[in-house]
């Protein structure tokens, strides 16, 4: 998708236009991007993504998206105000970041939980569930199944402010660090060091692949360590699938159908349009609030 600004078309999350707006540093938003002659994104995201950033044109704003480091919105301004809000989530996270609302003419926004059975709790109560249950797991080694960008961070953090040392995986590292020169500390032991050896000796909290962290990986890790293994999945999507995992936590960096429905309405635009994810449910709800949907 691209929108028209001052200067020449904008590809929203993609590597089309005279320039290429890249929300955040998740593998989906970069097809594309890294051919693109002129990009826009944060600078913390240029750095994870591996891109160099351009001026902003004019007429261009960015603004703080929540949903990882760096993630930003873009607003425009030619004749009219047009916001794109990439993946989003407007609660404060452990890290301080949420996204701001925007009032804008048209938005573009993403609609990734947009069906009404998708409903988070707090994120300040699932913090506190998560903490609560390694505390209660002190004893034995707790697996959270967690990307390596976004959902690591803040896992790591969590566990941080138990004053626990979790254990990652290497293929984290370039992230983490990205987070730690733009002044997020996060403690933590790399797999294969020196430090991940000697915590692994007794109970530990580790963070690896979404795939890996199930309880038939827990039980063969039991037989190898001889001690207790409980898997926790951390995820949005908790509400809807099954997840072969001891715990669920609905920890999710997007915001629910009922986020995105109060973006829009703070947002007031005269017409709006639900990229990735499942739309017919908020189409649906516009519709009763008389604001155009755009196609």
């Amino acid at each position: 998708m691209r929108v028209a600004s001052k200067e020449g078309e904008i590809g929203l999350d993609n590597g089309k236009g005279d320039y290429s707006f890249l929300s955040h540093a998740h593998g989906d938003h970069l097809r594309g991007i890294k051919k693109a002659k002129n990009i826009l994104s944060s600078d913390e995201t240029a750095e994870m993504a591996g891109v160099k950033n351009s001026g902003l044109p004019k007429g261009i704003k960015l603004h703080d998206a929540g949903h990882i480091l760096g993630a930003r919105q873009i607003a425009i301004e030619n004749g009219k105000k047009t916001v794109y809000t990439g993946d989003f989530r407007t609660e404060k996270d452990i890290f301080g970041h949420k996204a701001e609302i925007i009032e804008c003419d048209e938005l573009i926004i993403e609609a990734t939980y947009g069906n009404p059975a998708f409903r988070f709790p707090a994120l300040d109560d699932v913090y506190s569930g998560m903490q609560d249950f390694i505390r209660k797991n002190k004893n034995n080694i707790v697996l959270f199944g967690a990307y390596s960008l976004g959902k690591t961070q803040e896992i790591i953090k969590i566990v941080n402010e138990v004053g626990g040392v979790p254990v990652v995986e290497e293929n984290s590292e370039r992230f983490n660090r990205v987070y730690e020169k733009f002044g997020k500390k996060l403690e933590r032991a790399v797999i294969g060091s020196e430090k991940a050896e000697e915590a692994m000796k007794g109970p530990f909290v580790g963070i690896i692949k979404p795939n890996l962290a199930k309880k038939t990986f827990g039980s063969k890790l039991e037989g190898a360590f001889g001690r207790k293994v409980v898997t926790a999945a951390a995820s949005g999507w908790v509400q809807r699938y099954r997840f072969n995992t001891d715990v669920l936590f609905p920890l999710s960096d997007h915001e629910d159908f009922y986020g995105i429905i109060e973006y829009i309405r703070e947002a007031n635009p005269k017409k709006v349009r639900f990229v990735h994810g499942e739309k017919k449910h908020l189409e649906n709800e516009m519709s009763k609030e008389g604001i155009e949907v755009m196609k």
